[in-house]
């Protein structure tokens, strides 16, 4: 150690916005806790900073309750005495897409200016395990500096290294080796003052050979101390100088001893060498992880891009309020679900409306197209395409079709390609016929809401026959809205008939048009764009691959074994039995077309019960969908797919926000938690030859000695944390009972198994299906048949795509390789993620860079 230390005591309390308690029970407590902040700062000159927690959160939750507080909270943050930002929330990185840890940031980045600045730190103290962009995500926000507890390989033995992303983006890491709260609860009593910061010392020597030192004087939801700073003054002695200090500060300091030679880590950081990783969190609560997935691809893949290049005039507001949702909902305690139930219970609520909004939005995009598209009378259909690249593709579709038309084909009204077209059913005309005395033929009509009626939609009522035995009334109705009704008028029409024919029966007949479920192929649909075909009668052969056959031996090995761990972490009993016995007890082939081929299978498991497997391929896919439904009926399991893979592996390649990582087949663990060498993989993962296509965040294992795969698809556990255990000796928080986390009753999991396709087109045609609406035989033809998006180049993945309130066209990208991908967005102008404009780079994207671009439309 140097002659003479500082210590830098940063004032803080660590903030999870819900945890074993939920929000508002937790927001009691913020709120004396920033009261109790803002009365030292104003009264003690030596509370000159304190810390909250990295996130905008904790003042945007307190001055909703405090607005008259404001005020006094700004002129805080803009003298640099109150740290708030740059993040809104602290997520966790693995569970929520990159694109919803961009928009935290750029959130928290516009709160803080809002308050006064953003700390110019990436602050992430407590989260489970780092991605590998990181660093790029910090640097593209303007951040040189982030600060980091978990997942620290034992390779690091320095409170400062050099983290560097995928890319090549490196950010000056400071490691806090004795975790954010190593300074918790400091004294004032100068003896036992001197007696912690001693420990305090001796812990933090091995990993700082400089003058200065970090103490995080805080932990979580702790109030400060009043009285600390005149202590730590009057402490300082002897070549020990303690200071009240702010990252920023202690960064700066430390920066400047420790220029030259940092240890330098590339890529994630997972590891449980002296902190918890906790890795169990990803395969708890599974029906969680699925929400999440749909709630954001619902968002990033079809609301706001068709928004912004189908419907602009909708209330961009809404797309706003479904992203504040699930920015908040990324808070890691909420989204690793090893919360309370009632915490994962509103977080649900949460992400439903997140849903509902993005669907609700989705679907009226679509509506205004059908109702905008240029197309001919008769049959027709606009399929949307979210894909950045244009195909062909097929969609399922229902559709009003002449009676006596015979075989159809599907015709691009642009540009004459041909699709086949199969049929899947035919819709009865007659939906109902009742015969029912006139009063109650009233009373009903006088209940419907507006036109609709349970899912139909009233377009016409007739009334051919009139008399005093007998009156016959049809209603014509649809699945969509057609032309104008006047419900009240007819209704008094109904009410008139009744008076002077009181006795008779009427004979309701609901008749529906001619209506046929149809799969219909789809050329070359423009990437981010739209195209309309019309059917005619006719046929025409499909230019797609033939679909693969989705046979039964495609089916896994279903693997229940105990678990006796918690929310946070999987652990074996003692006395584990892994059961994977299963027959097969039904068998139905359900489609068999050459656009679709679709296979139910039953199988009979000896612990699990009966499971429901539905296999489907369509054509030009070269894959097989795979899912399977069944009731869980037991406690403390863990259920597990087991794949083979075609070659015996060392290594996997798992996706990840804006990443495909590398991983070999063991983990790092410390005195603390076993290194088990179960992984996260977002949307894809390959491995020996096997390449999967996943629609959630799955646990994966490669076990078998590297020739299996294994897919946690049901993990059960019944309390939040629990004591001593032989994946983790200490508990990971309150043992609080989570029956919800048992996951009682129906249950399903899926992937797609990709046989022979290019895995790019793979990969979009399981999460970024097309999406097709019937054109509304009164489409005004105000757009395009057909259009393009924001022409795309090069081999890229698609993150966003909105609009701004600039009016500008935002488009996000990244490159999945490792080397450089010629491309981008033509005529667009590149930019960080704070809108600032950036160099190209020559070629194109480099490997693994993520790229924002705006053009001005």
């Amino acid at each position: 150690m140097a002659d003479t230390v500082t210590l830098h005591v940063v004032p803080h309390s660590h903030w999870d916005r819900e945890w074993y308690r939920p929000f508002q029970s937790f927001r009691l407590r913020l709120v004396e806790l920033v009261d109790r902040v803002l009365e030292l700062m104003e009264t003690d000159p030596g509370w000159t900073h304190f810390m909250l927690d990295g996130q905008t959160a904790t003042a945007t939750d307190y001055l909703e309750v405090r607005p008259d507080a404001g005020d006094r909270l700004r002129e805080l943050v803009k003298a640099g005495r109150v740290a708030v930002g740059p993040w809104h929330i602290l997520m966790d990185e693995f569970l929520v897409s990159g694109e919803t840890t961009v928009r935290n940031l750029q959130l928290g980045r516009a709160l803080s200016a809002e308050l006064g600045q953003a700390m110019p730190v990436g602050y992430l103290p407590d989260m489970f395990g780092h991605i590998s962009q990181m660093p790029q995500i910090l640097s593209l926000a303007g951040l040189r500096d982030a600060v980091v507890w978990r997942g620290v390989p034992s390779a690091i033995d320095r409170t400062a290294f050099a983290w560097e992303g995928p890319d090549g983006s490196s950010v000056r890491t400071v490691y806090m080796a004795t975790s954010y709260s190593n300074g918790a609860g400091l004294p004032t009593d100068a003896d036992d003052l001197a007696r912690r910061t001693t420990k305090i010392r001796r812990d933090l020597e091995p990993f700082s050979p400089g003058a200065d030192l970090l103490v995080m004087c805080g932990t979580d939801h702790l109030f400060p101390t009043p009285g600390l700073p005149k202590a730590l003054e009057a402490a300082s002695e002897n070549g020990l100088r303690y200071r009240v200090s702010s990252l920023t500060d202690y960064i700066a300091a430390s920066r400047a001893a420790q220029a030259d030679g940092l240890p330098v880590w590339k890529g994630e950081l997972r590891s449980g060498a002296r902190a918890n990783l906790l890795m169990g969190v990803v395969s708890n609560r599974v029906d969680l992880r699925r929400l999440v997935a749909r709630a954001e691809r619902e968002l990033e893949r079809y609301a706001e891009p068709l928004q912004a290049l189908a419907a602009p005039h909708l209330a961009p507001g809404l797309l706003d309020i479904a992203w504040r949702k699930l920015i908040e909902n990324s808070a890691h305690d909420t989204v690793c679900a090893c919360s309370h139930d009632e915490v994962t219970a509103q977080g649900k609520v949460r992400w439903l409306e997140a849903l509902q909004i993005a669907e609700g939005i989705s679907e009226r995009a679509l509506r205004h197209l059908a109702r905008s598209v240029s197309a001919p009378p008769g049959p027709s259909l606009v399929v949307w395409n979210p894909s950045p690249r244009a195909r062909t593709v097929v969609v399922e579709a229902d559709l009003e079709v002449p009676a006596e038309w015979g075989s159809l084909v599907a015709v691009d009204v642009a540009t004459g390609e041909r699709g086949a077209v199969e049929e899947l059913s035919k819709a009865e005309p007659v939906a109902l016929q009742l015969d029912l005395p006139m009063p109650m033929v009233v009373q009903a009509m006088e209940m419907i809401q507006g036109r609709q009626v349970g899912e139909e939609w009233v377009n016409a009522i007739e009334v051919p026959l009139i008399s005093d035995e007998r009156i016959e009334a049809v209603f014509r109705v649809d699945s969509v809205p057609r032309g104008f009704i006047d419900v009240e008028a007819e209704v008094a029409r109904m009410r008139q008939i009744a008076e002077d024919h009181a006795h008779a029966m009427v004979s309701l007949t609901a008749l529906r048009p001619s209506r046929r479920r149809l799969l219909i192929e789809v050329p070359d649909v423009p990437g981010l764009g739209w195209t309309t075909v019309r059917l005619e009668e006719g046929t025409a052969e499909s230019t797609l691959a033939t679909p693969v056959s989705p046979d039964a031996s495609l089916l896994p090995r279903v693997v229940d074994g105990g678990d006796v761990g918690d929310t946070y972490n999987y652990c074996w009993p003692d006395d584990d039995v892994f059961v994977d016995s299963m027959e097969i007890v039904g068998d139905e082939i359900v489609e068999d077309g050459r656009l679709r081929k679709v296979r139910r299978v039953t199988t009979r498991h000896e612990t699990i019960g009966d499971i429901d497997w539905t296999l489907a391929s369509v054509a030009g896919a070269g894959s097989v969908s795979i899912s399977m439904e069944w009731v869980n009926q037991r406690e403390d399991h863990r259920v597990r797919l087991h794949l083979p893979l075609p070659g015996k592996t060392t290594e996997s390649y798992a996706g990840g926000p804006f990443s495909i990582d590398r991983r070999g087949l063991d983990a790092e663990g410390g005195p603390s938690e076993v290194g088990l060498p179960t992984f996260p993989a977002r949307d894809t993962l390959s491995a020996g030859g096997l390449f999967l296509v996943l629609p959630q965040v799955t646990e994966y294992e490669i076990v078998g000695d590297g020739t299996e795969v294994a897919l946690t698809a049901l993990r059960c556990t019944g309390v939040i944390s629990q004591g001593p255990m032989a994946t983790r000796p200490m508990p990971a928080g309150p043992a609080i009972p989570t029956p919800a986390a048992q996951c009682p009753g129906p249950q399903s999991f899926s992937y797609t198994l990709v046989v022979d396709a290019d895995r790019e087109a793979a990969i979009d045609a399981v999460l970024a299906p097309p999406r097709a609406v019937a054109v509304h035989r009164d489409s005004d033809g105000s757009l395009a048949s057909r259009r393009s998006g924001p022409t795309i180049h090069g081999r890229l993945r698609l993150s966003s795509c909105r609009r701004l309130p600039t009016g500008e066209l935002e488009v996000r990208l990244w490159n999945p390789s490792g080397q450089t991908a010629g491309g981008g967005v033509e005529g667009g102008t590149k930019v960080d993620l704070l809108g600032q404009p950036l160099r190209s780079s020559p070629g194109g994207l480099r490997g693994h860079e993520i790229a924002t671009y705006r053009i001005t439309t």
